[in-house]
């Protein structure tokens, strides 16, 4: 009996803290982590790792920084590649350029793009975060349609979120994600209360699939928190002035920080959390929720999150081990 309820209490800690699967030691500073087809993709600053699903060997990595054919430049802050896959492509952004490489690693082609795009492909067009004409204000950043030759066919989305030097900075984000999913354009639009908006490949919109409401009232111990990030922060403790005059902070969290679509399911997080465990909602593509989970917390920080995926109902998550590198986490989402 004793070694039924041990067995049983392990079970659940596993679920409920994620089990460890592996530590990456040759992973210093990852940024993003995408499954496709039994292989694991990481990206780190300018080179992209990939690596069995199986048995986490590497396979191949590629990718250096510099402005010449195969390399990627960072952009002013530091940041590195931004990459999504799709129709079995690797689609790597990196300041002015997009690069097309197969799913084993080999270079397809690169195109010159305009800088601060962060382009996915979708058909034959492309969607992008992109900035409006400014009439003597800030522009304000829209999700957008381009073109295969990367020209702005039409703005899908426009934000109330102004951009460049002396802006407001809302906090906590509305996080404005663009995805792409079986012939569809899927966007979190609005402000306090967001909606799941779905486009087609022409830009031209299809219906509303999901509306969640900003309901939690932000907390002195939340704004405390995101100041002190700042202050310390490597990125941003030299610029805190800057950030303590411009950080605007609103009066409740918007209804989705983020959402992730796999196998058919829309999976929704809020900022909603309870005893160390964040709420996701699980919605199928038409909109109709499923079921709501409470998973383990993947923040880093009040503003941002460990690099993670969701793949074959499956929460994948790396957190940092100081001793050996970045240990990679497994949650069945399925389990509850």
């Amino acid at each position: 009996m004793k070694r039924i309820l041990l067995s049983i209490i392990l079970v659940l800690t596993v679920n409920i803290i994620g089990a460890k699967t592996f530590t990456f030691k040759d992973i210093n500073n990852p940024t993003a982590i995408i499954i496709k087809k039994g292989s694991l993709f990481i990206s780190e600053k300018t080179t992209l790792f990939i690596y069995s699903l199986d048995n986490f060997k590497l396979i191949k990595k590629f990718g250096k920084e510099g402005e010449g054919p195969m390399e990627f430049k960072s952009n002013h802050r530091g940041d590195g590649i931004r990459f999504t896959i799709n129709s079995n492509k690797i689609y790597i952004n990196s300041e002015t350029k997009l690069s097309v490489y197969s799913l084993d690693g080999k270079f397809i082609n690169e195109s010159r793009v305009l800088p601060k795009l962060n382009l996915i492909s979708a058909g034959e067009n492309y969607i992008s975060s992109s900035l409006s004409k400014s009439d003597g204000g800030f522009p304000k950043i829209t999700v957008s349609l381009f073109n295969s030759e990367f020209k702005k066919i039409k703005n899908l989305f426009l934000s109330n979120i102004s951009s460049g030097m002396g802006a407001k900075i809302p906090t906590p984000s509305y996080n404005h994600k663009y995805r792409f999913y079986n012939g569809k354009v899927y966007i979190s639009t609005g402000t306090k209360d967001i909606n799941i908006d779905v486009y087609d490949t022409n830009g031209k919109k299809e219906f509303s699939i999901v509306k969640i409401p900003g309901k939690k009232t932000l907390t002195k111990e939340y704004i405390s928190a995101v100041k002190r990030h700042y202050k310390t922060n490597p990125k941003t403790k030299n610029f805190w002035r800057y950030f303590q005059k411009n950080l605007l902070f609103l009066s409740d969290f918007p209804g989705i920080r983020n959402f992730n679509i796999n196998n058919d399911k829309i999976y929704v997080q809020t900022y909603k959390m309870k005893s160390g465990n964040t709420e996701w909602i699980i919605f199928g593509l038409k909109g109709k929720e499923l079921r709501k989970v409470w998973l383990p917390s993947i923040e880093v920080n009040p503003i941002s999150m460990s690099p993670y995926t969701i793949f074959d109902n499956v929460l994948y998550w790396l957190t940092e081990n100081e001793e050996e590198g970045w240990d990679l986490h497994k949650y069945n989402i399925s389990s509850f």
